[in-house]
């Protein structure tokens, strides 16, 4: 469970929140798909790595990409890990 958006790791994470890659301009799409008649919620969500390094590791497994989905209406709260550089959710 993420507690907070302040909440440190014992190593470098890539997000505009933890300022440990401040100037790396990675910014995956999510693109949401809604089924109103059977309330399901798809989310299509794609990274580009500009890095190499970064992007190597992605690929062979040694780091991850995720998405956190939270919704403060019912407080449901998950972290989807992800396969890249794109997967799809629901």
């Amino acid at each position: 469970m993420k507690v907070s958006d302040s909440t440190r790791f014992p190593h470098p994470v890539l997000s505009a929140l933890t300022g440990d890659y401040p100037d790396l301009g990675f910014a995956p799409e999510v693109t949401a798909y809604e089924h109103t008649a059977t309330e399901e919620l798809r989310l299509k969500c794609r990274a580009d790595m500009p890095v190499r390094a970064i992007a190597d590791s992605l690929e062979n497994g040694s780091a991850r990409w995720g998405l956190f989905v939270i919704c403060r209406d019912t407080y449901f709260s998950q972290l989807f890990p992800l396969d890249y550089p794109e997967q799809e959710i629901s």
